[in-house]
């Protein structure tokens, strides 16, 4: 937690990322854990980008409703492309747009820790999941990432990476939004996109081809040293 989690929710805070604690995050979700969306966050949303076409708070409600019913990362991702269409109240069809794909700054991206979701599909006696942290955009969790740490024996970005995998399996429906997902180990940080095995999980690297190591980051370095 201490020698990866935080850093790494540090460095997305000093990129513009709001820190949405455990606690908080709950309640986003009306207290349930069985939501997987901030869903004050995507109405929001759905009325900033698309209120100008006529779509009302009623017509998101609705929106956000379908959102719920969706078990296919395919069709979400269409959703996400602005391909879908939807019938608003006043009878008109209109394409729906859940963020603004031009400009970034006038997005929300936002960053919890410990999100906690009630399993679907139990393997064992487990009752919920616990991502380490996951990524949002105006409340839609595109993003999982679990932290390792190489000071404890089998903490490694490639038991993370199963952890991400028995995720996938039992708990779904946060994956169908899903378009990468992160395990690191404060070392090195490989990502993947949605139902990847471990063999298709690339390493980061920087833009010349050098891979990335966290540990060398100022951030990640400076609070080893603190801490």
């Amino acid at each position: 937690l201490h020698s990866v989690e935080i850093p790494l929710i540090k460095t997305l805070s000093k990129l513009g990322w709001e820190f949405i604690p455990q606690n908080d995050n709950l309640a986003l979700r009306g207290g349930s854990e069985d939501e997987v969306f901030l869903k004050e966050y995507v109405i929001d949303a759905l009325l900033k980008y698309n209120g100008s076409k006529g779509l009302t708070k009623e017509d998101a409600e609705t929106i956000y409703r379908k959102l719920n019913r969706l078990e296919n990362n395919e069709e979400f991702y269409a959703w996400l492309k602005g391909e879908k269409s939807q019938k608003l109240k006043d009878g008109k069809s209109v394409s729906v747009e859940f963020f603004d794909r031009w400009n970034p700054e006038n997005n929300r991206f936002s960053v919890t820790q410990q999100f906690t979701c009630t399993i679907t599909k139990p393997e064992d006696a487990k009752k919920n999941i616990r991502p380490d942290l996951v990524l949002f955009l105006n409340g839609i969790p595109l993003s999982v990432i679990e932290c390792k740490f190489l000071g404890t024996e089998g903490s490694t970005y490639g038991e993370g990476i199963k952890q991400l995998e028995r995720y996938q399996r039992t708990t779904p429906k946060l994956f169908y939004p899903n378009v990468f997902n992160i395990t690191t180990d404060g070392l090195k940080l490989k990502y993947g996109a949605t139902g990847s095995p471990e063999q298709y999980y690339l390493e980061w690297k920087y833009d010349d081809g050098t891979p990335a190591e966290l540990k060398d980051h100022s951030d990640f370095q400076a609070y080893a040293e603190e801490n």
